[in-house]
């Protein structure tokens, strides 16, 4: 074939009897200024060229300047069809139809002058996409450019071939490669000389030809050329290569941009892989991982006789030298290229052998047969073995090799692996209509019991409280009022049953059945307290005073499940593992259709140690939402730690491909292939990541998915993350790392404090650095510990401080005995994040400074977020005895005992009081024990 198109070697792609087929160029029209010699009217001719071939001439047209002339000039070329030769000289031949001024000769000369204007190029690599017939419209080369103003003139054609180029099992199997060379950069200063004869420069490399055999492809012809400017800055961003250091990148530019580079004629070279070329190549890639590219600098005849060390059979190349261009991106599914600048250096036979791996003949043999073993030319004057040389290359097939996986495919194996459930049926109307009636008949016992007080105190001195409310308790209860009134709430509390928790039959687990029990328990409370306010708020009085109640916002704009995931965490704030799984399990009793109920139950039971727990969590959260990304990463996660490949596969899979815009989807499978010692799945996923916003944004990756391990308990995770960190700490990965080893089981208090200590060094107004000392230290060194969370409160950044770190310290304060300064805390953190547990630590603060009245009313609003709380209880008892409210006093102690306050320093102060008073205990002597 022609030189400035390539050299291909001459296997055939399969064993066929060659087929001839007519090739037809039909140019129907040309318009625009072809800048003729003769302006009022030239004569033109067209020619058409395929290869070495040449087409008759057209017929003579007159043309106009910036006319469009209409044509029917047709040229046909004999090719074969469905070999390795006829293909790819259809893929790298272009059919040229050239433009010529023809001038009539006069009496003196003899014979017409025939003129060159332009010519056009029509590409026919339709023809190997599976069609026989193309249209096109092309820009004319200007002989003589015009003006940029006056626009190219152009030429349609339509092109036919009468039977298809490529068979059925080609075109379903075969594949083209496209080597694409921007050129040769950075050359030394001795190849930029005006030498003549002047050096020409080929390149080269392997390509499969068949299931055991290779074949060399050569680009040829290539000269040294001035520089030419960078299009854009898409050419310095290359998925791979060697140059992809930030301070590469002016180097590059300066390289590419103004200086001399090696260019060639043709720079595209279009190769055909038939089924066995791309079966070798997919069982050779993962094992080499590159290809290697040979570029030689070759000179006049006899000119490298003579040269010191010159004992290669290449009698005339100058230079010989590889760059290794990394293929391993076209093993990623749906990946059909791979391009960049890769460095060259000196031929060296053994270490092209190596880097291929050719441990074997047959690993070495070509279309050409066994190639001999060559030594690289020693370094000369004009080529340093420091050169910095780069070709800048790209490999382009027209399909992936590895097909990407759809969305549609992955959610079936999600589906096969977690069979998705709906959500619960909600009945319209009905919900709201029995919670309501419920509320009513809760209003109408009101008013009766009150009726009934008031006919009780009617003949007694209304100062008698006591006396009253026994005489209407023994009149309730001998009358069979109190039944009635049971009866009379009965029948709405089933409604509410069967209509809000569509709960129809009885439950046989007792765990089930007293969480259940629980739950009806708190809602029916609420309820009950919205009815009774309503019904009584004729009777509130005028406004008072700002008290300690209105400290904080009310509960009333919260959701209740935000109320409930905000008292989980502060129970595990508080190391109360066992109150936030009970609250956990509340959620997802009360929520059971909420995917992130599911989620957060699962993340705790994670950080908690209970992975099968866990796993469950996030099955259920993945049968509700199939595609939900927390539930996907921390299931694939669980998967592959408990060695489950094959699901946590398909999991990390659907969350890159249902997510492909998340970093830390792509990063998490690149951690999981790591484990797996899968470097080509690592490198994709890493190349993909790179892609999305937050690996644009410069952040790292590793550190993200760190933390993401770290929330979640997964620890020996969060390590592989921060092992792919750089080498020389930075304060981001310090935080991180101190942040893995607070969330360590058991914790390692000592490599804690020590990695904490060491990041302050460099890092020290870093609030959350001082927070998790503080933690740390919280069991060990109290005094430390304070110092420590109070530092962190007192830097002016973060503007508003961590409410944790507020009630982690209030409880320091008040396990110390420092009740103003815990009251103080306290109260910051119920403006910020009011709760139970802010609002019983202010309650407790203020019982233990005396302030009685403000105590009471922090423990009530403590009991409105959770009156579960047998401590609340015992509080609000010993409050009550303070302030001489015996009947109060006793029914908070019912309450305690029956939630089940142990005994303790409470208990034991609680019975104290209760001896002292005289009063607040209606049991017998003997109190719960433990």
């Amino acid at each position: 074939t022609n030189p400035t198109t390539g050299t291909f070697g001459t296997i055939k792609l399969d064993c066929l009897t060659t087929t001839m087929a007519s090739l037809s160029v039909v140019v129907q029209r040309f318009s625009g200024d072809l800048r003729c010699a003769k302006a009022d009217g030239a004569t033109v001719v067209l020619r058409t060229e395929f290869g070495k071939r040449t087409a008759n001439d057209s017929q003579e047209y007159i043309v106009l300047p910036n006319s469009s002339t209409e044509a029917s000039y047709s040229a046909t070329f004999d090719v074969a069809t469905e070999t390795l030769t006829s293909i790819e000289e259809v893929a790298n031949n272009r059919v040229v139809v050239s433009f010529l001024e023809v001038s009539k000769g006069d009496k003196k000369k003899k014979g017409d002058t025939i003129t060159p204007l332009g010519s056009a190029e029509l590409d026919l690599l339709p023809l190997l996409q599976n069609t026989t017939e193309f249209t096109t419209t092309c820009t004319l080369s200007l002989v003589t450019p015009g003006d940029d103003t006056a626009g190219r003139p152009t030429l349609d054609a339509r092109v036919t071939l009468s039977r298809p180029l490529l068979s059925a099992a080609q075109i379903e199997h075969g594949n083209l490669l496209t080597i694409s060379v921007a050129g040769l950069f950075a050359l030394p200063d001795s190849w930029c000389s005006s030498a003549t004869p002047a050096p020409t420069f080929s390149l080269s490399l392997p390509v499969p030809s068949s299931l055991d055999a290779d074949r060399t492809v050569t680009m040829a012809g290539g000269v040294v050329a001035p520089p030419r400017p960078l299009d854009d800055v898409t050419d310095l961003d290359e998925s791979d290569g060697d140059f992809r250091a930030p301070d590469d990148a002016a180097f590059r530019r300066d390289a590419m941009s103004r200086k001399p580079a090696v260019r060639f004629p043709n720079s595209n070279l279009r190769v055909f892989l038939g089924q066995d070329a791309l079966q070798r190549l997919l069982q050779r890639l993962p094992a080499t991982r590159v290809l290697p590219v040979e570029i030689k600098r070759i000179g006049p005849p006899g000119a490298a006789k003579g040269a010191k060390g010159k004992k290669s059979d290449d009698d005339d190349t100058l230079y010989h030298g590889v760059s290794f261009v990394s293929a391993t991106p076209l093993l990623y599914p749906g990946t059909s290229s791979v391009h960049g600048a890769y460095m060259l250096r000196p031929y060296s036979e053994s270490e092209v052998a190596e880097r291929m791996r050719q441990a074997g003949p047959d690993e070495t043999k070509t279309a050409k047969g066994p190639r001999k073993a060559r030594s690289a030319l020693p370094d000369s004057d004009d080529a340093p073995s420091d050169s910095r040389m780069f070709v800048n290359i790209a490999l382009t097939l027209s399909r992936p090799l590895v097909a990407r996986r759809v969305a549609a495919s992955l959610a079936a194996q999600v589906s096969e692996l977690i069979p998705p459930r709906p959500s619960l049926p909600r009945v319209g109307g009905s919900e709201a209509r029995a919670v309501a009636e419920y509320e009513t008949q809760v209003a109408s016992v009101a008013s009766m019991l009150i009726d009934e007080y008031r006919r009780a105190a009617a003949d007694e001195d209304p100062r008698a409280g006591d006396q009253i409310r026994n005489k209407l308790v023994y009149e309730l209860n001998s009358t069979g009022k109190y039944h009635a009134i049971k009866e009379q709430l009965k029948q709405s509390i089933i409604k509410v049953v069967r209509e809000k928790f569509l709960q129809v039959s009885s439950i046989a687990n007792p765990a089930e059945r007293h969480a259940f029990l629980t739950h009806l328990y708190v809602f029916l409370g609420q309820h009950m307290r919205t009815s009774l306010s309503t019904f009584f708020s004729f009777a509130q009085p005028e406004p008072a005073a700002p008290s300690l109640l209105q400290a904080s916002e009310t509960i009333a704009g919260v959701a209740p499940a935000q109320r409930l995931l905000h008292a989980a965490h502060e129970a595990e704030v508080l190391e109360d593992p066992a109150r936030a799984a009970a609250v956990y399990q509340d959620l997802v009793t009360r929520y059971r259709s909420d995917v992130n109920a599911w989620c957060a139950y699962g993340s705790f039971a994670c950080r908690a140690g209970d992975r099968d727990r866990a796993s469950l969590c996030f099955r259920e959260a993945l049968a509700l939402s199939q595609t939900h990304l927390p539930a996907l990463l921390a299931a694939a996660a669980l998967a592959a730690l408990a060695d489950q490949d094959q699901e946590a596969h398909v999991l990390f899979e659907a969350a890159t491909v249902m997510h492909p815009d998340s970093g830390l989807a792509w990063i998490a499978r690149a951690l999981y292939y790591d484990g797996l010692d899968n470097d080509i799945g690592k490198s994709m996923c890493l190349l993909e990541a790179r892609k999305t916003p937050h690996g644009a944004s410069g952040q790292s990756l590793y550190l993200a998915a760190a933390d993401h391990y770290t929330s979640l308990g997964l620890v020996e995770l969060a390590q592989r993350a921060l092992a792919h960190e750089a080498l020389t700490p930075t304060p981001a990965m310090c935080l991180a790392r101190a942040r893995m080893l607070l969330a360590s089981r058991p914790r390692p208090v000592d490599e804690l404090v020590l990695a904490v200590e060491q990041a302050l060094e460099t890092d020290h107004h870093r609030a959350e650095l001082w927070a998790i000392l503080g933690t740390a230290l919280q069991h060990t060194d109290i005094a430390r510990a304070i110092d420590s969370l109070r530092h962190s409160l007192d830097l002016p950044e973060p503007a508003v401080p961590n409410p944790d770190t507020m009630l982690l310290l209030a409880g320091l304060h008040l396990r110390r005995g420092d009740f103003a300064d815990a009251r103080e805390l306290y109260l910051r953190y119920c403006h910020a994040a009011p709760s139970a547990a802010g609002w019983e630590g202010l309650g407790v603060a203020c019982f233990r400074l005396g302030q009685h009245q403000d105590a009471r009313e922090a423990l009530a609003e403590s009991n409105a977020h959770d009156n579960l709380n047998p401590q609340v209880w015992a509080y609000l008892s010993l409050v009550s005895i303070k302030l001489s409210q015996p009947l109060d006093a006793q029914q908070a102690f019912k309450f305690a005992t029956k939630l089940g306050l142990r005994a303790g320093p409470l208990l034991d102060e609680l019975t104290a009081a209760q001896t002292a008073a005289g009063f607040g205990n209606p049991f017998e002597p003997s109190l719960p024990s433990a």
